[in-house]
């Protein structure tokens, strides 16, 4: 870590301990003996009128690997490192247009776009910039971007193009348009996501508006940089024909009057498969090297999977958080909620403790917590807008970005 960032920071202002109180009387848990949720303290971090209908604070907030700092960037275009211990400013900046998506550390940098479809590499240890001008995309950018090999950075705006731009200096080195929706001429729409790309050491993985999860290849096999987009093969995640016919009783996920093609699952890459999605045709775990299919949930809406040992976990537009098997797609668990934005789940706890760890999942309105192995609901709390960024989880502890533009540090114990 930048020996900037150990620099002393002056604590909270009395007046701010007081408002991290204040929050009992916003946040309704269910009365339980066990077990206990601890609000630790509250920041503000981007300026919403208390009652407004509607804001949204999308981008999750992003711990250092060491659990000292956040990255916190918010829709009013504010980015923030803070100390964890006590949420006090290391600095703050402003960027041109709101942040809708978590940024991406990697080693001292920062890395994150924002609505005007500008992309910042940014210095962690004082939030300067890298290059000497925003890099600039088609669209908006609504997924986090991704370092490759320190050298490429892929980014997926929402009018589903993929540029590939220079580490270096943020030039436009390559793109990829799936014949989206924009090129035709018609509004870019998604029904509740935006996908991120998924790097690996020598291919790209990413889905369009177009129903289309794709591989590209970064490399030759003799390890050379491709100079552009090479496409390995290309899956038709939301094709109309492929949908399954539910066998027990359900209606169909879709009907043919209403079937949103696009992919909007972020990749996830297993030992088992790689696994995409698409709002009406479900779950995907694909062959990653052929893109055939390997096993298919039909679960209207996937959010992104959390992976933890054998079993994914994930929200959907349904209206329920689930618990399926990695290497089967069986689900374990079902569990219905009030979900109006489906987001990842966060792990609290520890992987190799199941039976005392616990999900947070953020729904757009309350925010849950489920036992790891059942799904039973354990706790829940509600904020005046809701939260809908997924929560950075360290542990038990864990931040989370409500609607009101706060940044909160609880601790779940069980």
């Amino acid at each position: 870590m930048d020996p900037a960032l150990r620099a002393v920071v002056s604590p909270m202002s009395r007046f701010a301990t007081a408002l991290s109180l204040l929050v009992v009387a916003c946040l309704s848990p269910l009365a339980h003996a066990q077990p206990v949720l601890k609000i630790e303290y509250r920041v503000k971090v981007d300026d919403h009128p208390m009652l407004t209908y509607g804001p949204m604070e999308l981008a999750s907030p992003v711990l250092t690997p060491d659990g000292q700092f956040a990255v916190v960037a918010a829709q009013g275009g504010r980015l923030h490192l803070l100390q964890t211990r006590d949420g006090s400013a290391v600095y703050t900046r402003t960027l041109p247009g709101g942040v809708s998506a978590a940024p991406a550390l990697e080693g001292d940098l920062i890395l994150l776009g924002t609505e005007e479809g500008t992309v910042h590499l940014l210095k962690l240890a004082h939030g300067t910039d890298v290059w000497a001008e925003p890099a600039n995309v088609r669209g908006a950018v609504r997924s986090t971007p991704v370092l490759w090999r320190n050298q490429t950075v892929f980014v997926q705006d929402d009018k589903s193009v993929i540029t590939a731009l220079s580490a270096k200096d943020g030039s436009t080195l390559y793109t990829f348009d799936e014949e989206s929706f924009a090129a035709r001429g018609l509004s870019p729409f998604t029904i509740f996501s935006y996908p991120a790309p998924l790097a690996t050491s020598d291919a790209l993985y990413a889905g369009f508006e177009t129903g289309q999860l794709v591989k590209f290849l970064l490399t030759t096999k003799s390890g050379q940089v491709l100079p552009e987009f090479e496409t390995a093969w290309s899956a038709p995640l939301c094709d109309p024909n492929s949908r399954p016919v539910p066998t027990d009783g359900r209606p169909p996920v879709c009907s043919p009057r209403r079937f949103f093609t696009a992919a909007d699952t972020s990749p996830v890459l297993t030992p088992a498969g790689l696994v995409g999605g698409c709002f009406c045709n479900g779950l995907f775990m694909l062959d990653p090297e052929t893109g055939k299919s390997i096993w298919q949930q039909q679960i209207r809406g996937p959010s992104s999977p959390l992976r933890v040992g054998d079993f994914f976990y994930l929200t959907s537009a349904d209206g329920a958080a689930y618990s399926i098997e990695v290497d089967s797609g069986e689900v374990l668990w079902t569990t219905q909620l009030d979900i109006s934005i489906v987001s990842r789940p966060a792990l609290l706890g520890h992987p190799q403790s199941p039976d005392s760890s616990v999900l947070a999942v953020a729904t757009g309105k309350q925010l849950y917590f489920l036992d790891l192995v059942t799904g039973k609901l354990l706790d829940r709390l509600k904020s005046v807008n809701g939260f809908c960024a997924a929560p950075a989880s360290a542990g038990n502890t864990f931040f989370v970005l409500s609607n009101e533009g706060y940044l909160y540090r609880m601790v779940y114990f069980r």
